[in-house]
């Protein structure tokens, strides 16, 4: 079974792959670990993602958003003069994970697509937006998932949960980790 993990943080995302059979390892989608959760628009109104995105934003920062996920109570992005869907921008991240992984697998999908987000409990301080597994954010980022991965698409699972046991669930079956791999965990 080949299962994607996929940390969508609010500034960084990163993705491990188990496949095969094999130990578990860090997709590089962007020539890196770690990829900008950054999104451009182009004015042909191409969606750049990473840091592509970061480098089209010196010439046109008005079409940049450098942390889409902290959007996601807003249904739209104004980039430029486009009006991006925020489920859109997500989606297109979560699509260049999905192609890197892909032609890492032969040409293969994943056959399951798994995403954590934060731990919303007392007390929490951090950078980004706290998400439940019942709010609207939480939806956008799921519904950015489903178009990039139909069908495939498992979770969210909580950084906590995730961290519990990285390995195995709670039969002893052995699955992908999820984990907070861009390292953006709240304090």
């Amino acid at each position: 079974m080949r299962i994607l993990s996929v940390d969508l943080g609010t500034s960084n995302t990163v993705a491990v792959l188990s496949a095969h059979g094999r130990l578990p390892r860090v997709v590089e989608a962007d020539g890196s670990g770690t990829m900008p959760s950054a999104v451009f628009a182009g004015e042909d109104g191409t969606l750049m993602v990473g840091r592509d995105a970061e480098r089209r934003a010196r010439l046109d920062p008005t079409r940049f958003e450098p942390n889409s996920k902290r959007r996601v109570d807003e249904q739209t992005l104004l980039l430029g003069t486009d009006v991006v869907p925020v489920n859109e921008a997500l989606a297109a991240i979560l699509r260049r994970v999905l192609d890197e992984t892909t032609r890492q697998l032969g040409g293969e999908q994943p056959d399951e697509v798994r995403l954590t987000h934060p731990h919303e409990g007392p007390g929490k301080v951090g950078r980004g937006p706290v998400i439940s597994r019942e709010s609207r954010g939480c939806r956008v980022i799921i519904d950015g998932a489903r178009q990039t991965c139909p069908g495939s698409v498992k979770g969210p699972f909580t950084d906590s949960e995730s961290v519990k046991d990285p390995f195995t669930d709670l039969r002893g079956r052995r699955r992908a980790p999820h984990t907070d791999f861009a390292d953006t965990r709240e304090p």
